[in-house]
């Protein structure tokens, strides 16, 4: 992992401003339709793009987005950055009984990510497990044909890749996202989110090389992130 400084939303006056108008944008997008408009994404990937200025015209970077949300987001950075834009389909892992304890994921790639100490905490063994990865794997496969069409296998190896999504809220699924993908053995992960609740860059110091969160929720907000 490389030693690149974690971003949380707190940075320079510009930023904060230039966060302030992407959340806005977003927050009146939501309520005038199902889909954030295209104005409110060029904002929030304005703001991305000059925290990752760097990566600009990188040959081995690849920007990913998390559908829904994260798809057109991931376009227009890549588009400003000027690299390469893909979508990472995730799907996350839990029992019928636990449906928001995440035990792992399956994404994009053919990665995949089992929480072990979850797995051992409900005491589910194989027989359990097994049905529940091929379920969704299944699932996995129907997202992809929807979202990346026909488009080969992701080949991540190697490459920087800035995981994109609009917002996550207990990150939960992000976490066990980037866990599956860091088994295709990309050089770095960066996540770029527009919300996220407070203190959740935390979580992440030694998963992710760089965390950036446009706006920071409080805890009564969280219900509004996906």
């Amino acid at each position: 992992m490389s030693n690149t400084r974690k971003t949380s939303a707190s940075a320079q006056p510009s930023d904060i401003v230039e966060a302030q108008k992407a959340r806005e944008a977003l927050r009146s997008a939501s309520h005038a339709g199902p889909e954030p408009s295209a104005v409110a994404h060029q904002l929030a990937c304005r703001s991305f793009a000059e925290r990752l200025h760097r990566y600009r015209n990188g040959r081995r970077v690849i920007v990913l987005g998390v559908p829904p949300a994260g798809v057109a987001l991931a376009a227009e950075l890549a588009r400003q950055l000027e690299v390469t834009g893909d979508t990472l389909v995730v799907r996350g892992l839990s029992v019928p009984s636990r449906p928001g304890r995440v035990l792992g994921a399956v994404t994009s790639g053919g990665a995949l990510h089992i929480d072990e100490t979850q797995v051992q905490a409900l005491n589910l063994g194989a027989g359990v497990l097994e049905p529940i990865i091929a379920s969704e794997t299944e699932q996995l496969r129907k997202d992809e044909r929807r979202h990346r069409g026909p488009r080969p296998p992701l080949a991540v190896e190697g490459a920087t890749v800035i995981l994109v999504d609009e917002g996550i809220s207990s990150g939960a699924t992000m976490q066990a996202a980037v866990y599956a993908l860091r088994s295709l053995r990309p050089a770095s992960v960066v996540i770029a989110v527009c919300t996220a609740p407070a203190g959740l860059a935390r979580r992440y110091d030694e998963l992710a090389d760089e965390f950036i969160c446009l706006h920071e929720t409080r805890e009564a907000d969280t219900a509004e992130a996906d």
